[in-house]
């Protein structure tokens, strides 16, 4: 009788997409995050959202209509530059996805970057 070893399935890369709240009607415009892998996502401000992705080289998009331009029906008047990455089996990435601004100004557009906790620290007194 032959024996017959079934090795494990690596775990799936996972990416937290994380959309902090802004201010005024920013944080209430819908904001589609697109993965090369075909998987979309809509996030408002507040919102996180977790995509089990391939393990491989991929890249990310943000995409809104401009808030300020209603007549512009473009859905992707406003965007992010490609965020690409690679991901291993297992690996776990965050991603912060913010409205594009200038100061206090938002200029329209989005950035995407990799989620740096020492950014939103609170001030939490205990």
């Amino acid at each position: 009788m032959a024996v017959r070893r079934i090795l494990p399935v690596p775990p799936q890369p996972l990416s937290i997409v994380e959309r902090p709240e802004s201010n005024g009607s920013v944080s209430i415009l819908p904001c589609t995050i697109a993965f090369s892998t075909g998987q979309r996502i809509k996030l408002v401000g507040g919102d996180a959202a977790t995509v089990s992705v391939s393990a491989a080289f991929i890249w990310v998009e943000a995409s809104s209509v401009d808030l300020y331009h209603h007549q512009n029906t473009d859905l992707r008047a406003w965007r992010s530059r490609h965020v690409r990455f690679h991901l291993r089996p297992g690996e776990v990435v965050r991603l912060s996805v913010e409205p594009k601004s200038k100061g206090s100004t938002y200029v329209g557009g989005w950035t995407i970057q990799r989620f740096d906790p020492k950014r939103w620290v609170t001030n939490n007194p205990e």
